[in-house]
């Protein structure tokens, strides 16, 4: 019995040591259902891929075109516009109103950028590190100053914090930009 009594006591004073706080748990974000790779090219200036289980609208003015592609299951909409160059002065004020625009989109938060080259076309994609609207932009350009200028952003509709619990749809998103502009041409 004094044992036992003895053995008591002391899980009661392990117990009341001091105890680590409790920390509750980050609250849990829904998995969203990504779309199959599938790509097709909608009837645009140039060959853009596009998600086939994305909706695409394209519209057509006077200078530039552009090209809205939505994600309905992201919440989540990439804008591309599509201006013809017709010379190196023409392409050099237009990449760097676009570059501009890219920066300015970014503001604060550090971005980390991607570039390569494509068809005679050179490309640059961007990603925000932390929480934007905007987390993917890119441009791409032909060096040689005639063709089009093709540039966009992944606009994010709904919340864009905490950044991870939206990394899967970034992720996605990045995947659908790179495969447009690893397989880009012009007509």
């Amino acid at each position: 019995m004094r044992l036992l009594a003895v053995a008591l006591a002391a899980a009661v004073l392990c117990c009341c040591s001091d105890p680590a706080p409790s920390v509750p748990k980050r609250p849990a974000y829904p998995r969203v259902q990504l779309y199959e790779a599938q790509y097709n090219m909608p009837d645009f200036p140039v060959n853009f891929a596009v998600n086939s289980g994305a909706s695409a609208a394209v519209e057509r003015g006077e200078g530039s075109h552009w090209l809205t592609i939505d994600y309905p299951r992201y919440d989540a909409t990439i804008y591309v516009t599509a201006t013809p160059v017709a010379n190196a002065d023409a392409m050099r004020a237009e990449v760097d109103n676009r570059l501009r625009r890219m920066e300015l989109n970014a503001g604060s938060t550090p971005v980390d950028e991607t570039k390569g080259s494509t068809a005679g076309s050179d490309w640059v994609l961007t990603r925000a590190r932390g929480a934007s609207a905007t987390p993917l932009q890119f441009i791409l350009y032909p060096p040689q100053g005639t063709g089009w200028v093709v540039s966009g952003a992944a606009f994010l509709k709904g919340a864009i914090a905490p950044a991870d619990s939206i990394a899967p749809v970034i992720n996605a998103l990045a995947s659908d930009l790179q495969y447009a502009l690893d397989h880009y041409s012009e007509p």
